[in-house]
């Protein structure tokens, strides 16, 4: 009867064959520890109960080693079944993921489609703006060079038969037409700097100063200006065109832009900060204010009354804008009566 209940409980807890391995492991265990003392003289009352001990100790065994093996069981099954999630999450997730980088895919494509036609459609509106700048600034030139010219006539010609308030009126419809043809002038120079196309190489700062000097040595003449260029100055990594227009007009305001009666001192230097050179031209004209220092580099920002100074407002707009395409900085430190110290930023060739 024991024998049957272990093989029952077995069943239940751990399936029937390992139940029959388990009860005859408990029997194997029995009849070692007990066949000897069970096989010594005595009554019979000794015998039964040696073999009731056996039999319990054989089932007690039995359940204990099926309960031990049923628990390892459903302990492995339980991990084998996180396991299966686990694997099924991770399959979830990388085919969630491949779905997006597909999409993703898509979507960079197509981007690159959109951005790609939007820059052709871009580009065709800036050569179209382009064109239509320049042949709106030629054909607006040539009247106001007529204008010009015909007020010159007029006084020169038949300044005797007009009384001085005519004249003056044809002297400022002179000299408001040549400032207009130079502020035009000035436009398609800006335009310009902005559409060239940079070649940046190595150049030399020293030979691009000389041949703005020498561009420049009439007006100098003319002003009396000392100019001091402190050598030797450095090469850079530039265009060599955009470089020079760039340095052009820095040296030009500073022979501009002084009190009246005062002859121009410019003084042109370089450093090199780290892996940065930055030139530097330096004079004694009117300063700027702190809040102007920023506002000078945009287009038509003049801070002399019109006409005072025969500035255009363009010049520094194009050292700005010049040296960012070269991919450079510009800037200003200046006290006002005291001078300006401009300077553009390299990085080192």
């Amino acid at each position: 009867m024991m024998f049957i209940a272990a093989a029952l409980v077995a069943a239940w807890y751990g399936g029937a064959v390992t139940g029959i391995v388990a009860l005859m492991l408990g029997l194997v265990l029995a009849n070692h520890f007990f066949a000897r003392t069970a096989g010594s003289p005595g009554n019979s009352n000794t015998l039964e109960f040696f073999r009731l001990i056996r039999y319990l100790f054989t089932a007690t065994l039995g359940v204990v080693l099926i309960e031990v093996l049923h628990r390892g069981r459903r302990r492995t099954d339980v991990a084998l079944q996180k396991v299966q999630q686990e694997v099924l999450r991770r399959e979830r997730t990388e085919k969630a993921l491949l779905e997006a980088q597909a999409q993703l895919r898509g979507h960079a494509v197509e981007l690159e489609s959109h951005v790609a036609e939007r820059t052709v459609k871009l580009a065709a509106a800036v050569q179209s703006l382009e064109g239509i700048l320049h042949h709106l600034a030629h054909n607006l030139r040539a009247p106001l060079r007529a204008m010009a010219a015909y007020s010159t006539l007029l006084i020169n010609e038949h300044g005797v038969s007009l009384d001085t308030t005519a004249r003056e009126y044809c002297q400022s419809i002179s000299t408001a037409a040549q400032r207009m043809d130079v502020l035009i002038q000035a436009l398609l120079d800006y335009g310009n700097v902005s559409q060239v196309a940079i070649h940046l190489r190595t150049v030399s700062l020293q030979q691009a100063v000389d041949r703005v000097l020498a561009r420049l040595a009439e007006q100098i003449a003319i002003k009396k200006a000392e100019i001091e260029v402190r050598r030797p100055l450095p090469d850079v990594p530039a265009d060599a065109r955009i470089l020079e227009r760039v340095i052009d007009h820095l040296v030009d305001n500073a022979l501009k832009f002084v009190a009246a009666g005062t002859a121009p001192s410019v003084r042109i230097s370089a450093e090199t900060l780290e892996s940065r050179v930055r030139l530097w031209v330096e004079d004694e004209g009117l300063g700027v204010e702190p809040e102007y220092q920023q506002r000078i580099f945009g287009a038509f920002e003049t801070l002399d009354p019109a006409g005072a100074y025969d500035g255009t407002g363009i010049g520094l707009a194009i050292v700005k804008q010049g040296m960012e395409r070269m991919g450079g900085d510009a800037g200003v430190e200046s006290e006002p009566g005291k001078g300006s110290r401009f300077w553009i930023g390299f990085a080192a060739a």
